[in-house]
């Protein structure tokens, strides 16, 4: 029994050595890797730059940078107007309401004035009957 267990013992640590030597060749591969994407990426970056470099020195990229900026700036203006136009049809509706709340004020002073002179004219009336006796 003793026997077995140190074989048992003994092929648990194989196994953790195996995975130990499997998880370091892991990482090796993965660090290499790594590597390679950084050479990558440098040698893309420099294809780049070169080929910002061949665009600025060409002037059909100006004319299309120039383009690009005139159609920026109409879309601009475009937004402007679009802003412009909602805001004055808020404002024109705003007005109407202030309107139609100044007509309904004036109907009311309206009325209000009716009624005084209505409650004047009997009063006056009172006052010359009164004075008639």
């Amino acid at each position: 029994m003793i026997q077995a267990i140190k074989i048992k013992g003994s092929a648990l640590n194989a196994k953790e050595v195996a995975t130990i030597i499997a998880k370091a060749g892991a990482t090796n591969i993965n660090t290499a890797a790594l590597g390679g994407e950084a050479i990558a990426t440098e040698a893309a970056t420099a294809a780049q730059w070169s080929l910002n470099a061949a665009m600025d020195a060409n002037p059909i990229g100006l004319i299309i940078v120039a383009i690009m900026a005139l159609i920026a700036a109409l879309a601009l203006l475009v937004v402007g107007i679009a802003a412009v136009v909602n805001a004055k049809s808020e404002e024109e509706k705003a007005l109407e309401k202030a309107n139609k709340e100044l007509e309904k004020a004036q109907e009311e002073a309206k009325a209000a004035k009716e009624a005084y002179e209505n409650l004047y004219s009997k009063v006056s009336d009172y006052k010359t009957a009164y004075e008639a006796l």
